[in-house]
């Protein structure tokens, strides 16, 4: 049994009726810029969707359980063992809000 096959096609130039044209989608078909990463005293801030990120390296004397701690706007958000781990967890929250702002 062979599988089915998709015709694909392509729009004609001013798009289907009843349809917005490439130039008006919304954002959300648009990629999101890298992230700028701005050292900043001991850590990283970073705005990623106008909202304002930082990541801290804490002293080697803190009570927290990792190295490095992660904040958007000024609240804590977690932890992590790497620079790296916490800015992506920066970039995941960012993105875990974007996702909330459009559901």
């Amino acid at each position: 049994m062979s599988k089915p096959q998709q015709l694909v096609t392509e729009p004609d130039e001013q798009g289907a009726e009843g349809r917005p044209d490439a130039a008006s989608e919304p954002a959300k078909s648009r990629p999101r810029s890298p992230t700028t990463w701005v050292r900043s005293g001991s850590g990283y801030t970073a705005t990623i969707d106008d909202r304002d990120y930082r990541v801290t390296k804490y002293p080697a004397d803190s009570p927290m359980n990792a190295p490095f701690g992660a904040y958007a706007e000024g609240r804590f958000i977690g932890s992590g063992s790497t620079i790296d781990a916490v800015k992506g967890r920066c970039n995941a929250h960012a993105a875990k809000l974007r996702f909330r702002a459009r559901g």
